[in-house]
């Protein structure tokens, strides 16, 4: 997620169109003061972007964007393709789907229109058991507790 982010800060470029008007309406003439609006607005366009792709964890892709990386040319087999949590549209929980490339979500021969994504989770890795050592010691003071 932080490479697409990154990415559209590096596509924000100069705002040639209207720059200056803000100072203008603010009355700022000084060039200190001048640096440090311009300052704020790039900031402020910046967190607008970071917080756009930080919705506990979720992306949106219901305008087409922001979708996954598209599968490798080598995958042919639909079985081989990514999963991912998904909101699907008008659905009122997730589902996980494969992301087939080009905004296409599939499921059991089902394509789906998907608003949402974000990646599985890593899967649960249990504990090491405690050895019965450990587990004996325990057990001795709760028995002693009066």
């Amino acid at each position: 997620m932080l490479g697409r982010i990154l990415q559209e800060i590096d596509k924000m470029g100069y705002p040639s169109v209207g720059t200056g008007c803000g100072l203008e309406d603010a009355g700022i003439t000084d060039r200190y003061d001048a640096a440090a609006y311009g300052f704020e607005e790039a900031r402020n366009r910046i967190l607008e972007i970071i917080r756009s792709h930080s919705s506990d964890g979720w992306t949106y892709c219901g305008d087409g964007k922001n979708l996954p990386e598209e599968p490798g040319d080598g995958l042919r087999d639909m079985d081989e393709l990514e999963e991912y949590i998904v909101m699907i549209e008008d659905a009122e929980v997730p589902a996980v789907l494969e992301y087939a490339g080009d905004g296409e979500w599939y499921r059991d021969g089902v394509f789906y229109s998907v608003i949402a994504w974000q990646p599985l989770p890593s899967p649960y890795r249990p504990q090491k058991a405690m050895g019965d050592d450990y587990k004996n010691r325990i057990m001795d003071r709760f028995l002693r507790m009066e």
